[in-house]
């Protein structure tokens, strides 16, 4: 399979749609003095996305507020970006770059080093740069066919912010023509986003320097940066279960490549280190190994298998050297056996289920593995008739009989609108209840809990939980992990990180047949595929940095409760998440309201240092 560049074509009407024609010169006016191109500079917080044309945020909540002059990361007036955060953490915001006079060509961005305390450093290899990239919305997302109303409960991709031109994916600076040394036309604007990382054993204080933009014929534009570093350090161990997979298909379809292959593997090696950089747990869904032998008579050859993913299960492949800590055991409808085999032969059909999660259980033991393991049995998920509960229920009983140690998780959807019944008819089956979150009874699942079970939810759309579409506003996956927090939830679960299809997802949204369909822009996409720019990349997204903030958030609660304060991190959440999950309700009347928590960015920022300012407290009064 040929790769699929991004065409000539393409980009030409990406730039002609963004920067449109420019004017006609007035009748009279002075052509022998063009004028001078200036650029205009301020910041915004990584989760508010700002529209390229019109210069408004997308998000109604805050759209009539004027970010330009200040906002929780911004002053105009002091021309300073302040940022805060714990040693051992990214911390991401975006500087918008506005055109004026004339276009702004040859556009560059660089950092200096921040100097703090004692003349320590954060030098300016450690800030990353990326180039937003724009796509265009023509048509909301919704959660209804293409007759109209709702047909369904499928809530996912509402409410949406609207139609118009959303910055998502991220494109780094190498990338040659496409990164770095962009143009902004007349009257646009254009976002870059910049990580920081804070290194581990840096002083606490406030380290500064300055951001400069320069571009063709344009005097250069300054500003100061301000970083104060907390003391205290966010462990390398995840303490926030999120997790994010990809499917077997997703880089194999999109690179023309074997998964197993030396150049799939070093892309998906990518998908895996890019995860723990973003603080959550990836897997790939259904990759099988290979299985020799018949009938019940069956051994698992794991070479293929140890080599691509043995060195995350020894933590080799990772820079923190942590194995990965849990992992998703492909059993599915069509592996070990055939699909049919359930009704024509079920005593081979359960039985080599059986045989093969007792190998995956002492081969893990063997090489001294120790993820938590669970089977997922996808070809079953968010079952709906007695029919496919019984076959759940004998898929739960084979994998027991495999192995203590493997896990049994299962998915539910609008079955669990009787959630007690659900739970009382999978009693004994389901190790790890994993409910869509329009439908999680949480005081039912806490009292699973309680019992030794796992509670995890997965997306649904607001006022269940934040929405992860593209047209929406950009917090939506910051609020999983709070969420999580305020309910308790063992796990929380992001269907898929890149799901791709036939359609080019950089300019094309309306991925997996949206159109006429319930499924949401961008559905599934927190990281994008680099092949369509001529690389072999994996490019993350505006979405994937708010994950990564609200699981690495998450960690702050974890420090604040191992300090004896794990009420005052409670009524911190509370504050910004009023209500959420089952106790938002599940009623088809809901679809479509925005979620009882705060939409302000500026306010989610100001709750992170309400945190962080608890945990230097009580480290003062710890012993």
């Amino acid at each position: 399979m040929k790769p699929r560049h991004l065409t000539i074509w393409l980009s030409a009407a990406v730039v002609v749609s963004l920067a449109g024609c420019r004017a006609q010169a007035p009748a009279g006016a002075d052509l022998s003095r063009p004028a001078t191109p200036r650029c205009i500079l301020w910041a915004i917080p990584g989760e508010l996305r700002i529209d390229p044309i019109t210069g408004k945020p997308h998000n109604p909540h805050v759209r009539d507020r004027d970010w330009r002059e200040a906002n929780s990361v911004w002053s105009a007036a002091e021309k300073t970006v302040s940022l805060a955060g714990a040693r051992n953490e990214w911390l991401g915001f975006q500087l918008i770059i506005e055109a004026a006079g004339e276009d702004l060509r040859y556009v560059n961005v660089k950092f200096t080093d921040l100097t703090g305390p004692g003349g320590r450093k954060i030098p300016a290899r450690d800030v990353k740069l990326f180039r937003v990239w724009y796509t265009e919305v023509t048509e909301p997302s919704r959660s209804f066919d293409a007759r109209g109303g709702y047909q369904s409960f499928n809530a996912l991709g509402v409410p949406s912010v609207g139609t118009g031109w959303y910055g998502d994916a991220l494109i780094p600076f190498h990338v040659r023509g496409w990164g770095g040394r962009f143009s902004v036309a007349k009257g646009r604007n254009q976002a870059v986003w910049a990580d920081v990382k804070v290194a581990k054993k840096l002083p606490a204080g406030t380290y500064r320097g300055k951001v400069t933009v320069r571009a063709d014929r344009a005097a250069a534009v300054e500003a100061n940066v301000a970083l104060t570093v907390w003391d205290f350090d966010i462990p390398d161990k995840l303490n926030a279960r999120g997790e994010g997979p990809l499917y077997r298909a997703t880089i194999p379809s999109m690179w023309g490549v074997r998964a197993d292959s030396d150049r799939g593997m070093k892309i998906e090696r990518q998908f895996f280190r890019m995860a723990r950089a973003h603080r959550f747990i990836p897997y790939i869904y259904d990759c099988f190994p290979k299985v020799e032998g018949e009938g019940l008579e069956i051994k698992i050859d794991w070479t293929s298998h140890d080599k691509r993913f043995g060195p995350y299960f020894d933590g080799s492949a990772f820079d923190d050297k942590i194995p990965i800590q849990q992992w998703n055991v492909p059993v599915d409808t069509y592996w070990p056996s055939s699909r049919g085999w359930a009704d024509s032969r079920p005593k081979d059909y359960y039985g080599r289920i059986s045989r093969v999660i007792q190998q995956y259980d002492e081969h893990f033991k063997a090489k001294g593995w120790k993820p938590r393991m669970y089977v997922f049995f996808q070809g079953l998920d968010e079952p709906s008739t007695e029919e496919r509960f019984a076959k759940v229920v004998k898929v739960a009983q084979a994998v027991k009989e495999g192995s203590k140690r493997v896990k049994v998780r299962h998915d539910f959807y609008t079955a669990f609108a009787e959630g007690d019944k659900m739970i009382e008819r999978f009693r004994g089956s389901i190790d790890i209840w994993c409910i869509s979150s329009c439908f999680y009874p949480v005081e039912a699942l806490q009292a699973r809990q309680a019992k030794g079970e796992e509670a995890w939810y997965y997306q649904g759309a607001e006022p269940w939980v934040g929405a992860e579409n593209l047209d929406n506003e950009a917090i939506g996956l910051r609020t999983w992990a709070w969420i999580a927090w305020k309910y308790r939830v063992d796990c929380w679960h992001n269907w898929c990180s890149g799901r791709w299809g036939g359609e080019n997802i950089f300019v094309w949204p309306n991925n997996g047949g949206s159109r006429g369909a319930w499924r949401p822009n961008g559905n599934g996409v927190m990281v994008y595929p680099g092949i369509l720019f001529g690389v072999d990349e994996l490019f993350p997204s505006v979405r994937l940095k708010a994950y990564r903030r609200g699981n690495t958030d998450y960690e702050y609660m974890v420090l604040l409760k191992k300090l004896g304060q794990g009420k005052t991190a409670d009524d911190i959440v509370n504050s910004i998440v009023r209500k959420a999950l089952g106790e938002a309700g599940n009623d088809k009347s809901l679809i479509g309201k925005f979620g009882d928590w705060s939409h302000d960015p500026d306010e989610w920022v100001k709750a992170r240092a309400k945190l962080a300012a608890a945990i230097l407290e009580a480290r003062k009064a710890a012993p």
